[in-house]
């Protein structure tokens, strides 16, 4: 049995592939955001913006390559800059209301560009579509 995720889900309760797109990008991205458990407004723009830009590149390269590859880098450089201001140990851990700054609106500009750029990369051949099974004869 194939399973789906929860953005594929929610947009399957819509009638326009867009509109499902949208859909499932969203309350995904909310998700992803509220299960951090962060109320600093700072952290969740920046766990917010994350995911809809790993869903984004997700959708239109047909992989989770890209966006496993950007998360891996994100995270450290992300902890890099938290521990110029303060101790890794609450970098990690507090997430309340704030504890974040400005400084983390710059990993999610970065995310923001990269996603732009895969978009733009991705212009003439749009999203990865799934390929039809091979008939391969013996």
């Amino acid at each position: 049995m194939r399973r789906r995720s929860a953005g594929r889900v929610i947009g399957s309760w819509t009638r326009s592939p867009r509109a499902g797109l949208v859909a499932g990008v969203l309350v995904s991205s909310v998700l992803f955001t509220a299960a951090h458990g962060s109320t600093d407004p700072y952290i969740n723009v920046w766990y917010f913006v994350l995911w809809t830009g790993l869903a984004i590149i997700t959708w239109r390269t047909g992989g989770l390559e890209i966006a496993i590859m950007l998360h891996a880098v994100l995270n450290p450089f992300t902890f890099i800059l938290a521990t110029s201001r303060l101790d890794l140990g609450s970098a990690t851990q507090d997430r309340s209301a704030g504890v974040g700054s400005p400084y983390q609106l710059v990993p999610a500009f970065t995310v923001i560009v990269i996603t732009a750029i895969v978009w733009w990369c991705t212009r003439r051949t749009g999203p990865a579509l799934t390929a039809g099974r091979s008939q391969t004869g013996s």
